[in-house]
């Protein structure tokens, strides 16, 4: 019989749904945007619905983004001191992995004039312990992401005799 951890499982539940929060919440950002937005301008672009990492080495598959990547390594370092604030071992964690799947076939338009997309996804956070339970946390939610403009470059009126870029 394999030894039972002292705390639990929906601690653990718990723990990986707020990660789940997190992650995938506004106040996650890079470089003055949010992480989900660049994850979700890859998932349109490429037509790739799935980003996957391992929030213990922070290798990720999927959706890539340089500045998402750096989220990443933020979260890998920060999940010991969440863990701990929540009274959780960090040593009894085996594996940690997030997945965010994006709904693109359900993606809408809700202004209707092209300014803004809105996308629905799901972001898992899944850990394991040392007993080998899975501990579960997902969220599922929509992201509205503003069009980009594809215009020309823009000028400024004394800049007028400048060709566009």
């Amino acid at each position: 019989m394999t030894p039972r951890s002292r705390f639990a499982g929906e601690d653990f539940a718990e723990a990986a749904r707020e990660l789940a929060l997190s992650f995938s919440s506004e106040p996650n950002l890079a470089n003055r945007d949010h992480v989900m937005s660049y994850l979700t301008r890859a998932a349109l672009d490429t037509h790739g619905s799935r980003f996957e990492c391992d929030l213990l080495t922070g290798t990720s598959d999927g959706l890539a983004h340089p500045l998402v990547d750096e989220a990443v390594v933020h979260y890998v370092r920060w999940l010991p001191r969440f863990l701990a604030q929540n009274a959780l071992p960090f040593r009894s964690v085996v594996g940690a992995r997030l997945e965010i799947e994006f709904g693109l076939d359900a993606t809408r338009d809700p202004d209707r004039d092209g300014r803004q997309i809105e996308v629905p996804f799901r972001c898992r956070v899944t850990i394991e312990d040392d007993t080998g339970e899975l501990h579960v946390g997902e969220v599922r939610d929509t992201w509205c992401i503003a069009e980009e403009e594809r215009s020309v470059a823009r000028r400024f009126w004394w800049q007028f005799w400048r060709p566009p870029r």
